[in-house]
């Protein structure tokens, strides 16, 4: 008996993605039919070569140090990426939003998706299942799965591209369902790759920090450790370019009132490279406060503050020399630290 319903070939795929940018991917799962039949099933972390997000993390528990022995997305396309070819038909839940992540991915590498043809669960269950009377949320994934009784480890890309798998398989089954009027054209991604960075924004390291500071709070299992072993975490991150790592791990040794200045410069210069100006002026002065109990190493996180202090006010006094000319916005200091 065939594996699969209907003619053709196929290439269900579901990925996962680090951070708020949405270019790029740390995960991917794939199922490949041939005629009816399962070929091939391939799911692999990515190393996508840049920094992760929290609510990402939240979301799939995925993090930087999970993959950076892992493949990049160039090095598995050599492999896999002749299933993402004619005549393959591309199957996904959102479907548009995975080709164009990937595309986007791809990018870097010169390459794209070179399959002109998708079909869509979200749109099988919209069209055709509800008929456009779903009600709020039915046509999430996770809801879909536990109304059709199939099994689901929501946001684990092996668990999401078998149950967009089984989707179709289902309304086969069940409904004998037409599938050629849910083929649908892929739209070409538009797209201009960036330059490549390891930077994240301030706006997605603020929102990582106060995941971090919410983590640290309510005393996580993750924040459940001892001010030497948090410094000791931090100083890896700090040499392996891990932004989160630094941040959480130092930013856990502070609240601990770890009694060195270190943390307290590296983590400053972190910030101030980000043009997170208050939460480096934050830190400096909780070290101050810190050290100031044993009167080591304080002055120098003093002299740090002024100096930042100083940048600032001949920042802020600058103005434009003419109506040509604009201010010169604060550049970033990359040089901080660099993600590998």
């Amino acid at each position: 008996m065939a594996d699969f319903p209907y003619p053709g070939k196929f290439t269900f795929v579901d990925v996962e993605i680090p951070n708020l940018n949405n270019d790029c991917i740390c995960a991917i799962s794939m199922i490949v039919i041939d005629e009816g039949t399962e070929v091939l099933r391939a799911t692999e972390l990515i190393n996508p070569q840049t920094f992760f997000s929290a609510n990402n993390i939240k979301i799939h528990h995925i993090h930087r140090k999970d993959v950076l022995d892992s493949r990049t997305l160039q090095q598995f396309w050599a492999d896999y990426g002749q299933y993402f070819e004619e005549p393959y038909i591309i199957g996904a839940h959102n479907a548009m939003s995975d080709i164009s992540v990937i595309n986007k991915d791809l990018a870097r590498f010169h390459t794209e998706i070179h399959a002109t043809h998708y079909i869509d669960t979200m749109d099988i269950m919209d069209q055709f299942y509800y008929r456009g009377n779903q009600g709020k949320g039915d046509l999430k994934l996770c809801n879909i799965a536990e109304h059709l009784e199939i099994e689901l480890d929501h946001h684990n890309p092996q668990s999401d591209v078998n149950a967009c798998y089984e989707i179709v398989k289902y309304m086969y089954n069940h409904f004998e369902m037409d599938l050629e009027p849910f083929i649908k054209n892929i739209k070409k991604t538009k797209f201009r790759p960036k330059k490549h960075t390891a930077i994240p924004s301030s706006r997605q390291m603020k929102i990582f920090l106060n995941y971090a500071r919410k983590q640290i709070n309510r005393k996580s299992p993750a924040a459940d450790i001892s001010c030497l072993k948090a410094k000791k975490q931090g100083d890896l991150a700090y040499q392996d370019g891990d932004y989160e790592g630094v941040i959480f791990n130092y930013e856990l040794a502070a609240a601990k009132n770890w009694q060195s200045a270190s943390i307290y410069l590296r983590l400053a210069e972190i910030y101030d490279s980000l043009n997170m100006t208050f939460d480096a002026n934050r830190i400096l002065e909780k070290g101050i406060r810190n050290l100031k109990k044993t009167n080591r190493g304080w002055r120098i996180l003093k002299s740090m503050e002024n100096n930042l202090n100083r940048k600032r006010r001949l920042g802020s006094k600058q103005q434009p020399k003419s109506d040509k000319q604009k201010e010169v916005p604060h550049k970033k200091n990359t040089n901080a630290i660099r993600l590998r």
